[in-house]
């Protein structure tokens, strides 16, 4: 499985990096296009909006696997090593609830979108809301992964 784990990160990373670069490449387009030539094609704004949102969950399913999200730590340092592991716990599987939650929604969601259409580019809305779906369940995923990595130290 852990093998499985480092393939999967760095393919859930691979995902954000590639829409990160066509988001850089659409935005610096667009900025050339409309100063220069003074054409601003329609495609690059909301393709972009799109493409931010899978690059933007893309890395927070890796920061959960990484454990870069944002977190107060003062409580946590307060407390026994024995109970700040219970609490870690704790934490950990309020997490994977809410991520289960979210796919759950995410699903629904993008069942709903299915024959909905966007505006501008006449694409399936279906593409844009699978995202969450998807990265929501990487992050449960990695949620679960972290869990048990932390079980065996």
């Amino acid at each position: 499985m852990w093998k499985f784990d480092k393939y999967f990160v760095k393919f859930v990373e691979l995902l954000g990096t590639v829409a990160t670069m066509v988001l850089f490449a659409l935005m610096v387009m667009q900025v050339i296009l409309r100063y220069v030539f003074g054409f601003s094609p329609l495609f690059t704004e909301e393709f972009g909006r799109y493409i931010l949102v899978w690059s933007v969950l893309a890395g927070a399913a890796v920061s959960v696997r990484q454990g870069l999200h944002i977190k107060i730590e003062f409580l946590q340092d307060l407390l026994p090593q024995r109970v700040r592991s219970v609490w870690l716990i704790i934490l950990d599987a309020m997490c994977l609830v809410l991520f289960i939650m979210l796919v759950y929604y995410g699903v629904d969601m993008t069942l709903y979108g299915r024959n909905q259409t966007s505006s501008g580019l006449q694409i399936p809305m279906f593409y844009y809301y699978m995202a969450f779906p998807f990265f929501f369940a990487c992050a449960c995923f990695f949620a679960v992964a972290r869990f048990l990595e932390r079980r065996r130290k």
